[in-house]
């Protein structure tokens, strides 16, 4: 659960930061911070790299228009 967490957490800092990024972009620099992370902090989780997560995320924020 923590691993989901922190990714969520990435994921939304990236919009914070960058609320007009496209969907493959967010992708592509959420999974470089997870791997980044990952090294650093010994995360081997399946869901910590999990892309489904990352999209599920994404689009709940898109409907709820909140970035």
């Amino acid at each position: 659960m923590r691993e989901i967490l922190q990714r969520y957490y990435i994921t939304v800092t990236i919009l914070q930061k960058q609320p007009d990024i496209s969907r493959a972009e967010l992708e592509k620099e959420s999974q470089l911070v997870a791997q980044r992370l990952s090294v650093l902090h010994g995360i081997n989780a399946p869901e910590f790299f999990d892309k489904s997560s990352l999209l599920y995320v994404h689009c709940k924020f898109e409907r709820a228009r909140l970035f």
